[in-house]
Order: C-alpha cells, then sequence, then structure tokens
C-alpha cells in the first residue's frame, strides 16, 4: 500500500523538487515561517543539519535559511525570507532544495551509520549513541570503552572501505506500520504508538534501524570514509569522521 506523507525525503533523499500548496504563513520577525502540504526540505534532527533552498510561485521567492519538524502534525516548517512578493495561503508553488547540499547531508550521514556496522562486525564492545553528521566536526558517540584507541582508528578505516567495496546492493528504505516492522525488525517501544515507521538497512547483514534522514542510494556513493579519532568522552567513546 502507497504510504501518502508530507515529508516526501523519507521516500527518496535524490528528490531535489516537487510542487506542494501552502497550508500557512507565519511572520515570526525578521523570518516567516511556511508550512506545505508536502516538501522534500530535511528539517534539523536526528545529528543531521537541515536542507536550504528555495520555494518559488512565479516572482515571488522565498529563500529557505532553516526548517523545523513540528511535532503536532508531524510536518515542516520553512524558515527564511521572501525576496519580493509573497505568495498566498492554498495556492500551489514550486519547491526546490541544494542538490549539493542535500547529498554532502546523506553522504555524511550514512557514514555514520556504516560506521555502526563497522563497530558491530570488528566485535568492538560498543552501543551507538548519538551522532553528529555536520560537516564542521562528523562524530558518533558509543557507550562503551576501547582501550587501544591508534588501534581503532586503523581497524575502523580498513573495515569501513571493506564494506563500501564489497557492498553492491543499494541501501533499502522502508516505511511500514509498527505491525509491519515488528515482522521484520526490532521495533524500539518508544515508536510503537507511530503511525509509519521508516526502517534503513545500508546492507543486507545491516540489522537496520528506524531513522528519518537521508540516504544515499548506494554506500559506494558515501565516498571514502576517513575515521580521524578515536577518543574518550566521559563514560563514552567518540569517534570523529570525515568524508572524502
Amino acid at each position: 500500500m502507497e504510504r501518502i506523507i508530507a515529508k516526501e525525503f523519507l521516500l527518496d533523499s535524490y528528490k531535489f523538487f516537487t510542487t506542494a500548496h501552502v497550508l500557512n504563513i507565519v511572520e515570526v520577525p525578521p523570518l516567516f515561517k511556511v508550512k506545505l502540504t508536502n516538501t522534500v526540505f530535511h528539517p534539523q534532527g536526528g545529528g543531521q543539519p537541515n536542507d536550504v533552498g528555495r520555494i518559488i510561485q512565479g516572482n515571488a521567492e522565498f529563500r529557505v535559511q532553516s526548517a523545523e519538524h513540528d511535532r503536532t502534525d508531524n510536518n515542516v516548517w520553512h524558515l527564511g525570507t521572501f525576496t519580493e512578493a509573497r505568495f498566498d495561503e492554498n495556492s500551489e508553488v514550486q519547491v526546490e532544495i541544494d542538490e549539493n547540499v542535500r547529498r554532502l547531508h546523506a553522504r555524511l550521514h550514512s557514514a555514520g551509520h556504516l560506521l555502526d556496522i563497522a563497530v558491530q562486525r570488528l566485535g568492538y564492545n560498543l552501543v551507538p549513541g548519538k551522532g553528529y553528521h555536520f560537516q564542521d566536526s562528523s562524530y558518533v558517540e558509543y557507550i562503551g570503552n576501547l582501550v587501544e584507541k591508534e588501534k581503532g582508528v586503523i581497524e575502523l578505516n580498513q573495515e569501513c572501505e571493506k564494506i563500501i567495496s564489497e557492498t553492491e546492493e543499494p541501501v533499502n528504505a522502508v516505511i511500514l506500520t509498527p505491525e509491519e516492522a515488528s515482522k521484520c525488525f526490532e521495533v524500539p517501544s518508544y515508536l510503537n504508538n507511530e503511525q509509519n515507521i521508516r526502517f534503513v538497512k545500508l546492507t543486507n547483514e545491516d540489522k537496520g534501524c528506524p531513522c528519518g534522514g537521508t540516504h544515499v542510494k548506494s554506500v559506494r556513493d558515501i565516498g571514502r570514509i576517513v575515521v580521524t579519532k578515536v577518543i574518550k568522552k566521559g563514560k563514552n567513546i567518540r569517534v570523529g569522521y570525515k568524508v572524502e
């Protein structure tokens, strides 16, 4: 059954354009907030930055600086400024994100997930915690400890390179009801009340996890993952990385 959702990036991370209708326009000086029936803009969240781009209608252009998740209806607020005329509510608009920014964010985000797979394959006693998938200083933080940190940097780089070179299947992202998901995945209890849950598998051996971010079509689209450091962060281990 086809899923009808407002966040189109959940169905296709490489969709950079769409057509939508304006639901609300709210002024929050010096910016405006715009909500649409549907969008390709990813809001900041899950350790991933928001998309940037524009919403246009004839001479009216709204430059989107940031996007925020609205938990009341699981939609997205677009924050930015009008360059000339404003468009009206209920009118049709064209929605465009910056393709290069989206592709970079998807690579960085997928690289963080691939690190989790490498950690599992290496048998490290580390549990994934939070991730930060911004270009300036990407990292994944794990609960646990890694005594030989310099060795860990070498092994993680080797394992990531191996996974990317060996993986031929595409990244698999599916949107399921909690009942459907429970037949294929381990569903966290905090998601049991959700109407739809998106699960992502980067490789066939990957167990998959619930995720609302953007991802590459194939792990080879990530390019090269370079683990730059493994450091102790309180009681946790932080693995810093970049993509090339």
